[in-house]
């Protein structure tokens, strides 16, 4: 009797013990996802970082989502931020739009392990620049890029076609990095090449012929707003 109870004492500690390892086995593994702070560097006056979030879902890796406000007294047209390796560039100049006085943005970048978030550059509506140059150009490539390829864009779109044999025209224009003087102009002209596909195949997918012909009308006047 005695050494059935000595047994069921030891199983139940046993028991117990491995409860609390498996407590701190999760304790650990939420204490390692729990987001991390984020510290930001920022020394351009013409905007704000407010409401930053990190988090991590699904074991993926971190990211930020924060707002940036624009809080100069001038239009803003692109914003180009990094941490560590990751970098995002915002550019609502490229659709004809512009970050007012006060206006905020919602932006959402990986976070490179410890680095700081870092505010690199902003352009304004006036042309103007401010930041590191080395991002400063990198709109400007970017945008050069987009451009040419708009006009690429443009000349096929002066000969008569269904959305979806000028979408199979633009297709084929030929958008290779080796075409261009730098990779941002490469980006630049490939994100303008699937801007208007993407146009088109939302296009394609109506039935009404007066929307399609609408639609079509649209993105010429879109496109040639492009080249202003």
């Amino acid at each position: 009797m005695k050494i059935a109870i000595g047994v069921a004492l030891f199983l139940f500690c046993v028991a117990g013990l491995m409860i609390v390892s498996k407590r701190q086995k999760s304790a650990t593994i939420e204490a390692s996802k729990s987001p991390q702070e984020v510290r930001i560097v920022n020394d351009l006056n013409a905007v704000k970082i407010e409401n930053l979030s990190v988090s991590n879902p699904n074991g993926a890796a971190p990211s930020a989502t924060f707002n940036v406000v624009n809080a100069s007294s001038e239009p803003l047209t692109a914003l180009v931020l990094h941490c560590g390796k990751y970098q995002i560039m915002t550019d609502p100049a490229r659709f004809g739009n512009a970050i007012e006085p006060g206006q905020k943005v919602s932006l959402t970048l990986t976070i490179d392990g410890a680095q700081p978030l870092t505010v690199d550059a902003v352009l304004y509506k006036s042309g103007k620049a401010e930041g590191n140059p080395s991002a400063i150009h990198r709109v400007e490539n970017t945008r050069k890029g987009y451009r040419a390829a708009i006009q690429m864009i443009a000349q096929e779109m002066k000969v008569r076609r269904s959305p979806s044999d000028l979408r199979a025209a633009i297709s084929n224009i030929p958008i290779k990095e080796d075409g261009f003087t730098s990779t941002p102009a490469f980006f630049g002209a490939r994100d303008a090449q699937q801007d208007v596909l993407s146009k088109l195949a939302e296009i394609e997918s109506l039935t009404d012929q007066a929307k399609v012909d609408s639609r079509m009308r649209d993105l010429n006047m879109w496109v040639i707003a492009r080249l202003k």
